[in-house]
């Protein structure tokens, strides 16, 4: 079975960014308060972006960072023209082929797709000889279809904002989510042979 290279990315600096915005937008005692929580966040990141391998605690450490992306990006909304905090992604099959936007989708986006990559490294890696391997194959597989689905419904608020790499357009999510639901459609044909 076939899995989904990771995506990479540059570090990036949040803290400074998010607390000049908070500074200007609100005050300096709010950004002051909220140091320690954007210093949470930066690890986070860091965290989440150095998962280069298949593992459950990687996944996880993904999906904590996406969800305190999500609140992040409903409680700031960030100027278009804040060039301060910048997000810059490799493609996943391209070696060198690089987008940056600013934004809060486009971190999402690509953070989900890490997921899906996660996701479709277990599904390989599963024992498929083995019912149980077979059915876990068949479920991270699933899941792996699933984000990068999500990753296809971001893609309006990427529009107009900036370049996306070749592994983020419509097709090539299609791609990959129709990749991973040939193989658990694959995985459910192997257990209906064996019964």
């Amino acid at each position: 079975m076939l899995q989904i290279p990771f995506k990479t990315s540059a570090p990036c600096d949040l803290v400074s960014p998010l607390l000049q915005h908070l500074s200007t937008e609100y005050s300096a005692n709010i950004a002051d308060e909220s140091l320690a929580d954007l210093q949470k966040l930066q690890l986070m990141r860091n965290g989440a972006t150095g998962v280069s391998a298949a593992s459950e605690e990687g996944l996880h450490l993904l999906l904590t960072y996406q969800a305190q992306l999500m609140q992040v990006s409903r409680r700031l909304v960030l100027p278009p023209e804040s060039a301060q905090l910048s997000f810059a992604w490799n493609d996943a099959f391209i070696k060198g082929k690089v987008a940056e936007q600013h934004g809060f989708p486009f971190e999402r986006s690509a953070i989900l797709f890490n997921c899906g990559a996660v996701e479709s490294a277990l599904g390989a890696a599963q024992d498929r000889s083995a019912e149980g391997g077979l059915k876990k194959a068949c479920k991270a597989f699933q899941n792996a279809a699933g984000y990068f689905g999500v990753c296809k419904a971001l893609l309006p608020e990427l529009a107009g904002k900036g370049a996306v790499t070749p592994d983020s357009t419509l097709q090539g999510l299609g791609l990959a989510a129709a990749l991973m639901l040939a193989q658990a459609q694959a995985c459910y044909y192997e257990m209906a042979v064996r019964k």
